[in-house]
């Protein structure tokens, strides 16, 4: 596996604003990398539609499967819309806190970018 400091290259380019068009923040992960697991990781923020989203890297390929489909259940419901995505040792957590298509719309983008789909 690549090491630590290229896969956290790799999911900042993923998650980039070049690349995905949305003026992303990076922020504090939420949970930290340690509490699902993972062996690093960072926190995204979009200010609108409100969104945050948390990357971590994982120690193998599809490391995260599990870590993901926990928080996705632990937080998806009636009032966020929270998705997962895996890609390699990265695991990308992604919660809408916008109801509606506004905030649909922009995690659909961002998962599907973050797949390496234009």
């Amino acid at each position: 596996m690549p090491s630590l400091e290229d896969e956290l290259a790799r999911a900042r380019a993923l998650t980039s604003t070049e690349w995905t068009g949305l003026d992303l923040v990076e922020r504090s992960p939420a949970p930290s990398p340690v509490d699902v697991g993972a062996i690093g990781g960072f926190g995204l923020a979009l200010a609108d539609p409100p969104l945050r989203a948390s990357v971590y890297v994982f120690e193998s390929w599809n490391g995260g499967a599990a870590a993901g489909d926990w928080l996705r259940d632990l937080v998806d419901g009636s009032q966020y819309h929270a998705v997962s995505a895996i890609n390699g040792a990265l695991l990308l957590f992604a919660v809408s806190e916008a109801p509606g298509e506004a905030g649909e719309l922009a995690l659909d983008h961002l998962v599907g970018k973050f797949h390496g789909m234009e």
